[in-house]
């Protein structure tokens, strides 16, 4: 059996290219995140889940996204602004961190087309204990 401890929120911003948290995740431990909120980028809305291509010209783009298999402004986590640590968290999700490191956050874009983002989501941290 488990219970959930709160571990911090952060307001994760459209615009930065990275957003530091100040929530360090620990190795071994599971996590479970969750996000709510929208953000826009230049015209299209999206929630923290990101959407698939809107316009024809975006698929053209998809290879250039920061993760490119995920959702156009998916939020996207990862550890100490580390690219190759980079996991999903969109609306929400669960994951067992292998290192310990400050979770940072962006939405999934192209890396030059920040500047046309706007809005944020706000992202709720907590951790998996075992009921004593």
């Amino acid at each position: 059996m488990t219970s959930l401890v709160k571990i911090g929120s952060a307001v994760i911003q459209a615009r930065s290219l990275w957003n530091r948290t100040g929530i360090v995740l620990s190795p071994g431990d599971q996590y479970l995140f969750t996000a709510q909120g929208r953000w826009v980028d230049f015209f299209l809305p999206h929630g923290p889940a990101g959407n698939p291509s809107q316009l024809a010209y975006m698929r053209w783009f998809e290879r250039y996204r920061r993760i490119p298999k995920a959702n156009w402004f998916a939020l996207i986590g990862a550890l100490d602004c580390n690219l190759k640590t980079a996991f999903v968290i969109g609306q929400g999700s669960n994951m067992t961190v292998e290192h310990s490191g400050e979770l940072t956050c962006f939405a999934n874009d192209v890396s030059c087309m920040y500047w046309n983002n706007w809005g944020h989501v706000e992202l709720f941290v907590q951790r998996y204990v075992p009921k004593v």
